[in-house]
């Protein structure tokens, strides 16, 4: 049985990942496994005193375990596997830990914007499995599973495709409505100099693109074409068809590469209000 890595969300989160966690394995008829790392920094006697630091670890990793398995066994869950581990590198960890051949989902609360944390970010660009970032502020009444797609894509269509294979997958799972878009990136420069009207580009895009969408096999009046920067029209679509979830490919890229172009997936996250599933381009696919 295929089984899905859930990295528990601190006590201080907003959404309940354990609970919409194991709802969505058992959907996707999955098993799911429960993970927990903490990590503190410690300042009066524990911060010089390698005993008095021991113990205070041992205690906080026995309130944690304690905690999450009284939560699991008040989801019915009493019997899901749990670890609970000491360690700063949170993200080296879980990508080593969930292999592609031992696990095939990882789910796990979006850190909150307004603190700096790196750990989304490494695993976007790391994972090798379909990764489902959970939103702190989900909309309200949204039951809509968007796929966004890359039509310039020179390789092909392979990989739309099987984005939009994940998309059925999860929108089944999780009694939402498939619908598809494609943002064709555009030059703003070219816009604010009044050198192209948006409503041109639009049509273009059309002209160019509708054949290609409607051959998805999705109803019309489910495709989308914006023409724009794609973090911006992804954000604005979502909120206008209160999506659920977010299927979105990512090239993974690192380094220079990573810093210049970046990635469409992590730049979404401070501004969506929908879940996200980021399904790497180099890794393994949500099984179908």
């Amino acid at each position: 049985m295929e089984r899905v890595f859930i990295i528990a969300a601190k006590q201080e989160a907003c959404v309940d990942v354990l609970e919409l966690g194991l709802t969505i394995a058992k959907a996707l008829g999955m098993k799911a496994e429960v993970f927990d790392y903490l990590h503190e920094q410690f300042s009066g006697d524990e911060k010089y005193n390698p005993r008095l630091a021991g113990i205070a670890k041992h205690d906080m990793l026995a309130a944690a375990k304690a905690r999450h398995t009284q939560a699991l066994a008040e989801l019915g869950a009493g019997s899901t596997p749990l670890t609970v581990e000491w360690g700063t590198h949170l993200a080296e960890h879980a990508i080593s830990r969930a292999n592609p051949a031992d696990y095939h989902l990882m789910i796990k609360a979006v850190h909150p914007v307004d603190r700096f944390m790196p750990t989304d970010w490494h695993l976007i660009r790391n994972t090798r499995i379909p990764l489902l970032l959970m939103t702190e502020k989900p909309l309200k009444n949204s039951n809509i599973t968007l796929v966004s797609l890359n039509l310039d894509d020179p390789s092909g269509d392979d990989k739309n495709f099987s984005l939009v294979a994940q998309g059925h997958k999860l929108a089944k799972a999780t009694a939402t409505e498939l619908h598809l878009v494609f943002v064709k990136r555009v030059s703003m420069v070219l816009r604010d100099l009044d050198l192209s009207s948006h409503q041109a580009q639009l049509d273009a895009a059309h002209e160019k693109y509708d054949q290609r969408l409607e051959s998805f096999g999705i109803a019309k009046e489910a495709l989308h074409l914006m023409v724009g920067d794609p973090k911006l029209c992804l954000v604005d679509l979502a909120c206008k068809l209160k999506s659920a979830y977010l299927v979105v490919g990512t090239e993974q890229r690192k380094g220079l590469m990573g810093l210049m172009i970046g990635n469409t997936a992590e730049a979404i996250l401070e501004h969506i209000h929908s879940n996200v599933l980021v399904v790497p381009s180099k890794g393994e696919p949500l099984p179908i």
